[in-house]
């Protein structure tokens, strides 16, 4: 698969992912996504590449910061293909980050 396809079959399982949330009923905002200038995410990101998305988790009002809080997302997520990967489940615990494996990189 070309990284192109990638990107595509990864918007569409962004989608998919946040229509999802909503039926749950979370509510989402966009943070970080595709990063051209190499600050601020570790090197090989998979922001560099458009397989990267932070998003921001709200239930009733509420800002869920926490890696936990995005736990159900997180599972949901990663069951949308074999592919996805979570950020709670890294070393650093990034809960918010939604991406795809691409190189080794997640």
């Amino acid at each position: 698969m070309t990284l192109g396809q990638m990107q595509r079959l990864y918007t569409l399982n962004l989608a998919k992912l946040i229509i999802w949330a909503y039926e749950q009923g979370y509510e989402l905002t966009l943070g970080e996504g595709y990063d051209d200038d190499g600050v601020g995410h570790m090197k090989g990101s998979t922001h560099y590449v458009r397989l990267g998305q932070d998003l921001n988790l709200f239930k009733d009002g509420e800002w869920l910061k926490k890696t936990e809080d995005h736990a159900r997302l997180g599972a949901a997520w990663k069951a949308l293909h074999p592919l996805n990967r979570w950020g709670g489940d890294f070393k650093s615990k990034d809960g918010n980050h939604y991406s795809m494996l691409w190189e080794n990189r997640a």
